[in-house]
């Protein structure tokens, strides 16, 4: 574990590469993400904190923007009638719970939306740290934390599109699971399709997809581990993840 055993940032650097910086680490991690992780895992800058604070910027604003565009009590309404426990709720229930939802100040959303992505991103490096070490590689703490951050550039591409879509059109009624038609549950509704085929669907996600394989590329690269038992990692992780969202989806309808 390099972050553990007291190693320096560039410390590990080879004589003739310069550290990479953060700007050319946001471009890399699209255009060349193999090279760059590998590059981010030999520099162990903690550049990595800057795509992280901008998803967190980002899931404020639009945490912020749906608030102030959507009809928070229609919304609500809405959420609950859809879950697996409105069948326990009176309609006199559902409107008191919507009521107290739409007098929430905008602060609220913004406030626990975004702590929510925060502490969500850390208990992923924690997993994938773990997960790594328990088949054989060396990445630290820090590693994982770096790998989960820098793999976020897809979230933060999606969430900057979601947020300009809310004022694009009225998000009361957006289907906040899939604001982005990324993948088929999203393309075919969430009103055409059984629950269980729809959380498998939409966990057919390309950007998801996308943003897995950067956890793959830099996981590979700071614990010297090979990108098929990597992949196995990664991909058996979501896989628990996928059949826990279909299981309650199925069970709790």
């Amino acid at each position: 574990m390099d972050e553990v055993a007291g190693s320096a940032p560039g410390q590990n650097l080879p004589p003739t590469e310069r550290p990479i910086g953060a700007g050319g680490a946001l471009i890399g991690v699209v255009d060349s993400p193999k090279v760059t992780f590998e590059r981010i895992a030999r520099a162990k800058s903690w550049s990595f904190l800057i795509p992280y604070v901008v998803l967190l910027v980002l899931t404020a604003v639009s945490s912020w923007v749906f608030t102030k565009r959507a009809d928070m009590e229609a919304f609500t309404r809405d959420q609950i009638q859809r879950s697996p426990f409105a069948s326990r709720l009176t309609p006199e229930q559902i409107d008191e719970a919507a009521k107290q939802a739409a007098q929430r100040p905008p602060a609220y959303a913004v406030v626990t939306g975004t702590a929510g992505i925060a502490i969500l991103l850390v208990l992923v490096a924690v997993v994938f740290w773990l997960a790594m070490m328990a088949v054989g590689g060396s990445t630290g703490f820090l590693g994982a934390w770096r790998t989960v951050c820098w793999a976020q550039i897809p979230t933060i591409l999606r969430t900057a599109v979601a947020t300009a879509m809310m004022y694009v059109k009225d998000p009361t009624y957006m289907d906040m699971q899939n604001p982005v038609a990324t993948n088929l549950g999203a393309i075919l509704g969430r009103d055409a399709l059984p629950a269980p085929l729809y959380s498998l669907l939409s966990s057919l996600d390309i950007v998801t997809f996308w943003m897995l394989w950067l956890y793959v590329l830099g996981l590979s690269a700071e614990g010297q581990v090979s990108k098929g038992r990597t992949s196995a990692v990664v991909f058996g992780l979501y896989g628990v993840v996928v059949i826990i969202g279909i299981g309650w989806s199925l069970f709790f309808r």
